[in-house]
């Protein structure tokens, strides 16, 4: 397993996310700022924008 760009600027949405799961992807590095980026799992993003309603999920 390794880390592979996706592509520029392409925001992680709810659409975006099961298209990467579909793929076989587990897990996303996405910023958090302007200089720090941090690790996601798709599973607990996708679980998250269940609860919380697909328009709330940045």
């Amino acid at each position: 397993m390794t880390w592979r760009p996706v592509g520029d600027r392409v925001r992680l949405s709810h659409d975006v996310a099961l298209a990467m799961r579909a793929r076989g992807v587990t897990m996303v590095r996405v910023r958090a700022g302007w200089n720090s980026e941090r690790e996601v799992s798709l599973r607990r993003y996708l679980d998250a924008a269940i609860v919380r309603g697909r328009s709330e999920v940045r």
